[in-house]
């Protein structure tokens, strides 16, 4: 049961003494940084003390045997500098524009599956700041998003679509993560 307002320092002071309040934070700005969110959830850490970095069979290459995240999204671009070589190991579009290769949307929709795509597995070459949590990590993309009018949206057909889609191809390409970063209003 938390709540937002304005304090003055002798309330804060007040609220940070009472028995039944578990915690006063300040509502601090936040802006997307990946280069140091790396750090304060966890992933450098789990990188150095673990070896997080997605590739489970040590080669070169994208395949099944790596660990494998699919992202139900507006898409993924082949082209970008962090998730090309190969990265898109499968592909589904479940719009009505049902292209055959992976792209992404622009416009409304800002590349938002690329965007989300190179935070789960983007591999840093473009800037090793924002290297993904998993940067030997393949990816499966599965569009289920596009620029309606002036909006990026899609149909809860698609997306159940293409989650039938992954739990059918589990096994087929090794998918272990599923992420949709996405909602309904």
């Amino acid at each position: 049961n938390g709540f937002a307002t304005s304090l003055t320092r002798g309330q804060i002071i007040a609220f940070a003494a009472d028995a039944d309040i578990k915690q006063v934070e300040f509502d601090a700005p936040v802006y997307p940084h990946l280069d140091t969110s790396q750090q304060w959830f966890g992933t450098t850490k789990a990188r150095g003390d673990f070896g997080v970095d997605g590739n489970a069979d040590g080669s070169a290459g994208y395949s099944k045997n790596d660990i494998v995240v699919a992202v139900l999204d507006t898409g993924i671009d082949p082209n970008h500098l962090d998730l090309d070589g190969g990265k898109i190991i499968a592909w589904d579009d479940f719009t009505p524009a049902n292209q055959p290769n992976p792209y992404d949307e622009t416009g409304p929709c800002s590349g938002h599956g690329t965007h989300v795509s190179s935070i789960a597995a983007g591999e840093g070459q473009a800037d090793a700041n924002f290297k993904g949590v998993a940067p030997g990590a393949a990816l499966i993309g599965l569009k289920v998003l596009r620029v309606q009018g002036n909006d990026c949206t899609g149909q809860t057909s698609w997306v159940n679509a293409a989650v039938q889609w992954l739990i059918d191809n589990k096994t087929t390409y090794g998918i272990e993560i599923g992420n949709m970063s996405l909602g309904v209003s």
